[in-house]
């Protein structure tokens, strides 16, 4: 998947929701009720996955995330999550039953910084949790509402304030009655994104869900991120590799095999990352792996806001959801946004038209292939 046209670099500022590190909140416990895996998840039912099977995988790719971030104390009766739990670096704490409430109970220490998370999060990012917590340091009691805004995926209370939590349908107004206040989370952060229902299960995927989850559904796993300095070299082979996989018959041979041309992408993938004021670079990596690239930046010209000067992804990635996780790593939905396409390409656009892309009529040639501009405007 590519933009299409030459990128002419932009110049400066930093990612929208990407963090380039995760901070670990050395001063939080943070407790994981989970269910039995073949009493949880009842409304997703999956075509070709084992519904036990996927829970447990969706529970996983939860502790393994949020381990990254805090201290953790799993509460479960299934054994298979508590082995793997403590393997992962969970203390675990057998579920005296009673329901998440009571669970929740069991596990949180009795003094300090205490959260509760779900376990049901299997796109959650370790500096999501970790922003959140940090965020929830300034208030005696804290929540954090799921995407529909009705139920709650982590509720926390600071040293000094007695543990309460009210989990169920409709738990963040009950939460907010308790005295909890809601969290500045914005709302593509992965901590909303809980997972009940095969439509929250899709959407879970496009943001990337942990490779647990993905291998349960049949699917390769991945995570996008900030880019990073070490990144550039890869990063600059996946660049021609992309080149080379999309535009073989519409580049000349002679550009696409030029010796010189990692080189140059190096250099290009260095200052990008380099230009933390106004440049957006983000990796898609599979098992530690970068297979996907993307970057936007301020528009060169003065008709719209932002533009999207790279998005590839290796061949053997595309349909997993790592093109539209880095598109909506690099450009946010309230910007006006442009980007330039070779025309024909018509998995790439339909890919862009998918995602509120639209041709502006506009127009041009390079290196005898033409290009077509596509735009987004905020909803």
């Amino acid at each position: 998947m590519g933009v299409g046209a030459r990128s002419r670099g932009p110049r400066r500022r930093r990612g929208a929701g990407i963090d380039t590190q995760t901070e670990f909140r050395t001063e939080w416990t943070v407790v994981i009720p989970v269910k039995r895996a073949d009493h949880g998840k009842s409304r997703l039912t999956v075509p070709g996955a084992g519904r036990a099977e996927l829970a447990r995988a969706i529970a996983l790719d939860t502790i393994a995330a949020a381990v990254q971030a805090a201290r953790v104390v799993v509460v479960t009766a299934d054994q298979t999550i508590s082995a793997e739990a403590a393997r992962l670096g969970a203390r675990v704490v057998d579920d005296p039953g009673g329901g998440i409430d009571a669970a929740v109970a069991a596990g949180a220490p009795a003094g300090g910084f205490r959260a509760a998370l779900l376990g049901d999060l299997p796109a959650l990012r370790p500096e999501d949790l970790a922003a959140a917590l940090a965020e929830a340091t300034s208030v005696d009691r804290g929540v954090v509402a799921d995407a529909e805004g009705t139920g709650t995926t982590l509720v926390t209370a600071a040293p000094g304030t007695p543990w309460a939590s009210a989990f169920g349908a409709g738990s963040f107004a009950r939460h907010v009655a308790l005295g909890c206040v809601p969290l500045a989370v914005p709302d593509a952060s992965t901590l909303r994104r809980d997972v009940d229902t095969v439509e929250q299960l899709d959407t879970a995927v496009a943001h990337g869900i942990g490779r647990r989850t993905a291998a349960a559904l049949g699917l390769a796993s991945f995570r996008v991120r900030a880019a990073r300095p070490e990144d550039v070299a890869a990063m600059a082979r996946v660049h021609v590799r992309s080149w080379q996989e999309t535009y073989r018959g519409m580049f000349p041979d002679a550009v696409l095999d030029d010796p010189g041309f990692v080189e140059r992408r190096e250099r290009m993938w260095a200052n990008a990352v380099a230009d933390t004021g106004r440049a957006r670079p983000a990796v898609a990596e599979v098992d530690g792996e970068i297979v996907g690239i993307a970057l936007s930046g301020p528009s060169e010209t003065a008709d719209a806001q932002r533009q999207l000067y790279v998005l590839y992804l290796l061949a053997a990635h595309q349909g997993t959801g790592a093109a539209a996780a880095l598109l909506e790593a690099v450009v946010a939905a309230e910007e006006d946004v442009i980007l330039w396409v070779a025309d024909p390409n018509p998995r790439a656009q339909a890919f862009y038209r998918r995602h509120g892309f639209a041709a502006d009529g506009s127009a041009r040639i390079e290196m005898d292939v033409r290009a077509i501009r596509m735009r987004r405007r905020p909803d």
